[in-house]
Order: C-alpha cells, then sequence, then structure tokens
C-alpha cells in the first residue's frame, strides 16, 4: 500500500508521462527510507508493459551498478547506464587530459530518468539535454545528500514531488531515524539520540587504542561478502591511515597488494567495464613491469605507486589504458554516494573542515548503511 506522498507521486507522473512533455523536465526527490526506489520501479513495470522507450541514467557507474541491480530485484528488465555512455564517444586522451566529445546522435526514449540526479552537475546537464532532444527528463535523487564537488544540486532544488514520509517498513529503523533528525533537527540533536540507542543498528564508540581501531575494522566487515562492509572518512589521508590499518587488522604486512585484499576501481575503464567507485576481492595476482602489477580484475596493468596514495593520479603520470586501483576499505564521503552497504563505520575524526556542509555530509554517510551504521571518534 501506497504512503500519501508515494500515492500523489505516482498518480503525478503518470499524469505527466501521459501528456509526452518533450523537453519537459520533472523531479522526484526522497529522503532515504521514504520508498523513492519502489515508487520508481513500480512505475518502471507500468512503462515496460505499456512498451514505451525509457532510458535510466546515472552520473556514475556504480550508481548505474546500483539501479540496474534494484530493478532487476523488481523484475524489471531496463535499459541501464551512466549518462557518459549514454551521450558521448568513449573518451580521447590528449596532453594528459581526457576529453569528452558527444557523439553527435539523438538518443531515442521518450523519456529519460536520471536517477541520483543530486551528483548531476550543470555542463553533464546542460549536455545531456541536447543528447536527449525530444525526450522528457525525470530526475530522480534524494534531495538531503550532497551536491557535485564545487555545485549545487540544481535539479533538485524545487522537486515536483516530494517523499517526505518514513515508508512503513523503514519506521523503526534507527538509522534513518538517525538521518531524519539530521534534516529536520540538528546535528547535535542526532548524535544525541545515536548515543542513547540501545539498539545495535545504531552505535556510537570513541577510538582511544590501536585495538578500538582494528575492533571498529571488523565490526564493518563481520559479513559474509567483504563489499557488504564500508568505512567512510572526511579526508584521503584519513581514508588512508584507515586502509592500513584494515590491512594490518587482516594479517597483510608491507605496502603491496595480496590475494585477499579488497580494491576499489578509481576511475572508470572501458576496455574492461569497470567503473569508478566499484569494489573487488583481488583473488590473483602478478608482478608486470617495474611499477605495475595484474589482477583477476582485468589483463591490463595497474600501477603500484597509486595504492596508499591521497590522490588520484593523471594522464600524465599513467596511461588511460592503465587500471587504477587503490586499497577499498575505506572511502570519502563523495565516493561513496551511489554506493551502499549492510555495515557502515562513518569516521567524525576528520571533519572538521565541513563547517557549513556538515549536516550534508553526515546524512549522506550515514544513508549508505542499509542494516547497521557505527560512528566513530
Amino acid at each position: 500500500m501506497l504512503s500519501e506522498d508515494q500515492q500523489k507521486a505516482v498518480d503525478g507522473i503518470r499524469a505527466w508521462i501521459a501528456s509526452a512533455p518533450s523537453g519537459h523536465v520533472a523531479s522526484l526527490a526522497g529522503y532515504a527510507g521514504c520508498g523513492k526506489t519502489y515508487v520508481i520501479s513500480m512505475l518502471a513495470k507500468e512503462w515496460q508493459a505499456a512498451g514505451m522507450r525509457v532510458l535510466f541514467v546515472s552520473p556514475t557507474g556504480k550508481a548505474s551498478l546500483v539501479l540496474r541491480q534494484q530493478m532487476r530485484a523488481a523484475g524489471v528488465d531496463a535499459d541501464v547506464m551512466t549518462i557518459h555512455k549514454a551521450i558521448y564517444e568513449p573518451p580521447v586522451e590528449k596532453e594528459g587530459s581526457l576529453h569528452w566529445t558527444r557523439h553527435g546522435r539523438t538518443v531515442s526514449a521518450t523519456v529519460v530518468v536520471i536517477d541520483e540526479a543530486s551528483m548531476v552537475g550543470a555542463d553533464l546537464w546542460g549536455d545531456l539535454q541536447v543528447a536527449c532532444e525530444g525526450a522528457a527528463f525525470l530526475a530522480v535523487g534524494d534531495h538531503g545528500q550532497l551536491p557535485p564537488v564545487g555545485e549545487s544540486a540544481h535539479l533538485l532544488t524545487d522537486p515536483t514531488w516530494r517523499l517526505e514520509t518514513i515508508h512503513r517498513q523503514a519506521a523503526g529503523n534507527p538509522v534513518i531515524e538517525f538521518g531524519r533528525l539530521i534534516r529536520e533537527e540538528s546535528v547535535p540533536a542526532a548524535l544525541t539520540f545515536a548515543k542513547a540507542s540501545t539498539d545495535p543498528r545504531l552505535q556510537v564508540r570513541r577510538l582511544k587504542t590501536r585495538q578500538d581501531n582494528e575492533d571498529a575494522v571488523r565490526w564493518a566487515y563481520s559479513t559474509p561478502d567483504p563489499q557488504d562492509g564500508m568505512i567512510i572518512t572526511g579526508t584521503n589521508a584519513e581514508r588512508c591511515t584507515i586502509n592500513r590499518v584494515a590491512r594490518r587488522t587482516f594479517g597483510f604486512e608491507g605496502s603491496l597488494p595480496v590475494v585477499g585484499d579488497l580494491a576499489i576501481v578509481l576511475r572508470n575503464h572501458h576496455a574492461s567495464g569497470l567503473m569508478n567507485g566499484e569494489r573487488a576481492l583481488l583473488s590473483s595476482i602478478r608482478w608486470g613491469e617495474a611499477g605495475f602489477f595484474h589482477t583477476n580484475l582485468t589483463h591490463h596493468a595497474s600501477p603500484l605507486d597509486q595504492l596508499g596514495a591521497e590522490r588520484t593520479m593523471g594522464m600524465k603520470q599513467v596511461p588511460r589504458s592503465c587500471l587504477l586501483l587503490d586499497y577499498g576499505y575505506a572511502l570519502t564521503c563523495h565516493k561513496a554516494q551511489g554506493s551502499q552497504a549492510a555495515r557502515v563505520v562513518v569516521s567524525m575524526s576528520s571533519i572538521g573542515w565541513l563547517r557549513d556542509d556538515l549536516p550534508r555530509w553526515l546524512y549522506t554517510a550515514s544513508t549508505r548503511a542499509q542494516d547497521a551504521l557505527l560512528l566513530v571518534s
């Protein structure tokens, strides 16, 4: 049974679609736990049954993978891809920089659904409109999340439909309540609630010793699939530190990768189909020419110098053909956007620089947790 605001959104989107508004833009914004995915997957089933040409796009490869999984779980055979794949030619490397060019073809779709729309910047949005001329655009996302770096979340500034009522299936979830308190009251109110929680799904710990740090890592990754764990940090420097702690916790000595390490892809690698933000276990490693190694993920080489580095290497440092990998136990909040994990640790040790962005940062980080959230400092 749909909630009142879900029913209003469903009826509104149905009427909007029926009017075939070529070039028109509408938006559906939903907070965590309000059933945004449920509404879109329900409508997608109707569109599929009616034979409509609907294209689902998202700004990142990881978000596309998550959306594709959600649609499949709902029984929808949706056409899902990144915005870049939909509208650009494969990138060309020139003088150490990556250049994207629109392919010049009009994308054939009645409706383009833009998932994770809060992450779409102005330039990308402009190119998408040109490439998909004739389509209607439905922007979908969480208007409480962080916008793209250096830009405002303009597509969700004034949503056409809002989902703000916590869905009955999420009611009583302390992680969802924590996020609601951040949005509707304040970060201090949310933290007070978290500290008073006796529910194992929401915990707060102060890390004082090396053992405390290792215990937090074990908590995050005490799942059958390591990718169901995640640690979110405030800075890249802290990310690198926690990755070292995690590897030490799991008995991986030294700085070189070993079988069983959890790795993250740092930029899209079109030759192998691996997307920025994807994580995977390394099940095989072989050493290549000096400074490079190969893994089970692709036959393309990866540079050792990227492992443990605070910055992602550019094209002047390493060819585009290389797969850029780093240890993937800890991620920054922006890198984690579009992803979810069963157990998430959010480190608040290095968030002083956030200032006015703290509520959005903490809301975005905490809502990556599907089952349980641990706040540490």
